[in-house]
């Protein structure tokens, strides 16, 4: 791959290194996504028609509606520097050390945009299983194991629950692949050294004249 001019550093390894950013940086998006998702979709389409089911169909919508960048930045805002909670920034603080402080760093400055992320990517997984739990609740089997006296909480958590939490492993692909594209903006907006951003285009390279780390995300993004 060559030599970067500018980190004066085998590309591979630079690289190597962005790559690992990005997954961990998805999979925490990823958790935050089925960990808000799950209990509000059960919830929505449980309680069909409540205060509870409406509140959380407009989160939904809002959630699709809602441009990402205006909510990263707003985010960014209120969290980074209102309430100065979580770093805006980077993916490791410029003073740790040690293993300890540098796992705690890394973890600190992945949350706020994992969970920015994970908060606007949870309202297609809501709306869908929300549908699959409304749609159950009125099958067949469901009928005749309430006609045979099978308590109410049984038949949810055995027959309607386990059936419409089936389908949301398959949709789990969907929601990686949305991730990796959204990785984009998220690396972008909160200049974190990821591996997609340099591999979707090669003007991080260009900008800093770092050639072959260019033609490597050239050649990259060609497949």
């Amino acid at each position: 791959m060559g030599q970067s001019y500018t980190y004066k550093r085998a590309v591979t390894g630079l690289i190597g290194e962005r790559a690992v950013n990005t997954f961990w940086l998805s999979l925490l998006t990823l958790i935050i996504v089925y960990a808000i998702a799950i209990p509000l979709g059960v919830i929505a389409g449980r309680y069909e028609g409540s205060k509870r089911d409406k509140a959380i169909q407009i989160y939904s919508y809002v959630g699709l509606s809602l441009p990402s960048f205006v909510f990263f930045l707003f985010g960014i805002w209120l969290f980074g520097y209102v309430l100065n909670w979580f770093p805006t920034t980077g993916s490791v603080a410029l003073g740790a050390s040690g293993v300890i402080g540098l796992l705690f760093s890394h973890l600190r400055h992945m949350i706020l945009p994992a969970l920015l992320a994970g908060v606007l990517g949870t309202s297609s997984i809501i709306l869908y299983l929300r549908s699959g739990v409304i749609d159950n609740t009125s099958e067949d089997f469901v009928r005749t194991a309430r006609s045979k006296g099978v308590p109410e909480k049984v038949v949810f958590n055995r027959h309607i629950l386990r059936n419409s939490i089936l389908p949301i492993a398959a949709f789990m692909g969907n929601s990686i692949t949305g991730l990796l594209g959204g990785s984009i903006f998220v690396e972008t907006i909160f200049s974190y050294p990821g591996w997609v951003s340099c591999s979707s285009t090669p003007l991080p390279g260009v900008t800093i004249r770092s050639l072959p780390r260019s033609r490597y995300c050239l050649g990259s993004s060609r497949y």
